[in-house]
């Protein structure tokens, strides 16, 4: 009964893998150009910085958003990863 009833949550889930794995990499895009615009806030929080026109808080704040975006970066392939690899056992099963 289990190995049935994985096989046909494997099938729904996974009925259409190329549109799955399509918004994945989207997602993973999106993440990226995500990191690349908090990292830039963050290089200018920290010049405002340095030329005394912003205060280290908001350093601080940059810098905790831009370590939040990098870490989702991070996420995203593995879970592309792990789907991967379910809609493979769902084939041998």
């Amino acid at each position: 009964m289990n190995a049935r009833l994985t096989r046909a949550m494997l099938a729904f889930s996974f009925a259409d893998p190329p549109v799955s794995f399509h918004s994945l990499d989207e997602q993973r895009r999106q993440q990226r150009a995500a990191a690349t615009i908090t990292r830039e806030a963050y290089d200018l929080a920290l010049a405002r910085y340095r030329e005394g026109l912003g205060d280290y808080l908001q350093v601080l704040s940059a810098e905790q958003r831009c370590s939040r975006s990098e870490a989702s970066t991070r996420i995203l392939p593995r879970a592309l990863e792990l789907a991967l690899n379910l809609v493979r056992a769902g084939r041998r099963l």
